[in-house]
């Protein structure tokens, strides 16, 4: 049997529990942390890619890549960990292979992100069976 102060002290901490679980579920994330910065790709599938390698600007919304065989443009959407691409465009010309199989399966992987997570200088996308790792680049993409 609970005693009265008992009963005040799990009271307070119910509350305080409360207090703090709603204020991580209504947490943002700070999108500064992806944008404005090119990006470029260290890892597919944790695979190290190849010369050139893949990179993207995310920047207020709208994103610009290079795929290290064409180029690509499309927008994002950032809402705390999650991130979503929408309306690609992939300007496709010829390819050789390796890079053409390293393309395929970078834009399938960048398509079918659902979460990111940045530490220092890297970024990681992550799908259910998919993970991309960029580095924070000193350098633009190339026109």
């Amino acid at each position: 049997m609970s005693t009265p102060t008992q009963n005040v002290l799990l009271a307070r901490c119910s509350l305080a529990l409360a207090i703090v679980a709603s204020g991580c579920a209504s947490w943002s994330a700070d999108p500064s942390e992806v944008q404005d910065v090119t990006w470029t790709a260290v890892e597919i599938n944790g695979h190290p890619v190849l010369s050139p390698p893949p990179g993207v600007l995310l920047s207020n919304g709208s994103l610009f890549g290079d795929s290290g065989c064409n180029s690509f443009s499309g927008e994002y959407s950032v809402v705390v960990n999650e991130i979503s691409f929408q309306g690609g465009v992939l300007h496709q010309t010829w390819c050789a292979e390796p890079n053409a199989a390293q393309e395929e399966d970078f834009v399938s992987a960048f398509r079918s992100t659902a979460t990111y997570e940045v530490d220092g200088n890297t970024m990681t996308l992550r799908a259910p069976d998919t993970e991309l790792v960029f580095a924070r680049s000193t350098t633009d993409l190339p026109p």
